[in-house]
């Protein structure tokens, strides 16, 4: 129950960081990454063959990881949503670096 909170909660954060002509993609990019994971979990059991403990390293080794690339990001309560990528930079206060394909 409280993964599948957390796993909506990830979805409003991410829509709230991304501009509004990016967050469609960013958002699906996110939905597909977790599908992968989803697609991939049944394959950690495989790992308890090989050694009993690094299923929870793994596991550590992802939370830390998320969580420390979670601290990095903005806080955007009471804030209005990004409209522009400019407007993005002004959330994240640093100049993004950003290519157009024409």
């Amino acid at each position: 129950s409280s993964g599948i909170n957390a796993e909506y909660g990830l979805y409003t954060y991410t829509s709230e960081l991304l501009p509004t002509l990016a967050r469609s993609t960013g958002v699906s990019m996110c939905s597909t990454a977790a599908r992968i994971a989803s697609i991939l979990s049944p394959f950690v059991i495989i790992l308890n063959h090989i050694s009993g403990s690094l299923i929870y390293f793994i596991s550590l080794s992802c939370i830390v990881i998320s969580m420390n690339l979670i601290k990095s990001l903005p806080e955007t309560l009471n804030k209005p949503l990004p409209n522009s990528v400019e407007e993005c930079e002004i959330l994240f206060n640093k100049k993004l670096k950003v290519e157009t394909i024409i």
